[in-house]
């Protein structure tokens, strides 16, 4: 089986598993709804997630032994998760093949060519554990901190979270709006337009470039790309004497460059760039890279201290301006759909 045909269909099989899923984590009376389906095993494999989990609330989640096995795989083949696995990688990666493939060459290359604002997802992971590292804090020295945001604003982005909110808040209950198949009532939820509105925008920017999310915006991506530095397996060139067309770039879903120095850390093992390099110079394997590799993602000390401040900072601010009234019971979860606080108290 050729290596893109495996890839695609690596990349069908998960989508529908994740589509499937949320399709039976809606409640119902049909065979199919609620029964014993394993709902949560991509948030599991998700490792972000996990992490951010373990590290706000300090419990050690059995289901995260799924995320360190897609830590290991990173190590050793790369972000083959973003590439092969993720579904909301792969709904990215279908409309930007969609929006650009009446596309002339040069255009296409162009579009896929390395930016300096790739590395504003590093930035957007580095605040986020700040985020985690102010919750940490205020355990540690005892601060009144009641609700632990920081896993919350891991979630906001993190591509498995978002997708997941996006299809069972938005998707199906506009699907289902007149048919009732998935529920027996109709479903409204607080922020589901929120919710719509960035799934939509981050759709609609493949427009502009390919996998825009994924290359300028997921921390889940910046993660992977810091594990994959160096992986055991990574694209290589074979010929130091390699012409340098751009023919490689032309459909480079992490636009890492094939065609100079290889950007592992942005590379996504899409293996376009060795389905389109002419000459055979560009391969999958062992050996480092006749033309050298940036390792390193694009991020100096200084952005990192600036986006770890940031964080830090605004988990500061959202503590003195988010608290409750006296009477919120921290150690309490109310349940889906209920009301909120005061009107909760109000009737109850």
């Amino acid at each position: 089986m050729h290596i893109i045909t495996a890839r695609r269909i690596s990349q069908i099989f998960f989508f529908t598993l994740f589509v499937w899923f949320c399709l039976v984590s809606t409640v119902g009376v049909q065979w199919w709804q609620l029964r014993g389906w394993p709902i949560n095993l991509f948030l599991e494999l998700d490792p972000l997630a996990s992490l951010g989990m373990a590290l706000t609330t300090g419990t050690i989640y059995k289901g995260m032994i799924w995320g360190l096995v897609t830590l290991g795989v990173t190590l050793f083949l790369g972000r083959v998760f973003c590439g092969w696995v993720c579904p909301f990688g792969a709904l990215h990666q279908f409309i930007g093949y969609i929006t650009s493939r009446s596309k002339k060459a040069p255009v296409k290359v162009q579009k896929n060519h390395y930016h300096a604002g790739q590395r504003v997802k590093y930035w957007i992971l580095v605040g986020m554990f700040g985020a985690i590292v102010y919750d940490l804090t205020s355990k540690l020295m005892g601060w009144p901190n009641e609700r632990m945001f920081s896993a919350l604003l891991i979630g906001l982005l993190d591509p498995i979270a978002l997708f997941y909110r996006s299809v069972n808040l938005v998707v199906l209950p506009i699907v289902d709006a007149g048919g009732r198949l998935f529920s027996s009532g109709p479903r409204f939820y607080q922020g589901a337009f929120s919710i719509g509105l960035i799934f939509v925008a981050a759709l609609f920017l493949n427009i502009k470039k390919p996998r825009f999310f994924c290359r300028y915006v997921c921390p889940l991506g910046a993660l992977l790309g810091l594990l994959s530095r160096w992986p055991l397996f990574r694209i290589y060139k074979s010929d130091s004497a390699c012409r340098t067309c751009p023919s490689c770039e032309r459909h480079c879903e992490g636009a890492c460059q094939p065609s100079q120095q290889m950007r592992l850390s942005e590379c996504v093992v899409c293996l376009n760039c060795r389905e389109d390099c002419g000459n055979g110079s560009i391969r999958y394997g062992v050996q480092p890279s006749a033309v050298g590799e940036l390792a390193s993602p694009d991020i100096n000390r200084r952005e990192v201290v600036i986006a770890l401040t940031a964080g830090l900072a605004g988990m500061a601010s959202l503590g003195t301006t988010a608290r409750q009234g006296s009477n919120w019971p921290a150690h309490l979860i109310r349940p889906p759909g209920s009301l909120d606080e005061v009107r909760f108290l109000a009737r109850c």
